[in-house]
C-alpha cells in the first residue's frame, strides 16, 4: 500500500507544474533532477520498510524463543 507521501511525490514535479514545464530548458533540468531524487529517495524509502518487516520478524521470533 502507498503511503500518502509516496503518492505525492510520485506526482509532485510533474502535475503541479505541467503548465511550465517546456517554457525554460534550465527549469526543465531543474525539475528532472528533482524527479530523480525523489525516485532514489522512494526507493530507499521502500528498501527501509523492507529492512524494518525483516527486523520485526526477527525480534519476534527471538522473544518467543526467549
Amino acid at each position: 500500500m502507498a503511503s500518502i507521501m509516496t503518492v505525492a511525490l510520485r506526482c509532485f514535479p510533474t502535475e503541479m507544474y505541467t503548465p511550465v514545464l517546456g517554457q525554460s530548458p534550465t527549469i526543465d533540468s531543474l525539475f528532472l533532477r528533482l524527479r530523480r531524487k525523489l525516485e532514489a529517495e522512494l526507493r530507499l524509502q521502500d528498501e527501509l520498510v523492507k529492512v524494518k518487516g525483516i527486523l520485526d520478524m526477527l525480534f519476534a521470533f527471538a522473544a518467543l524463543s526467549a
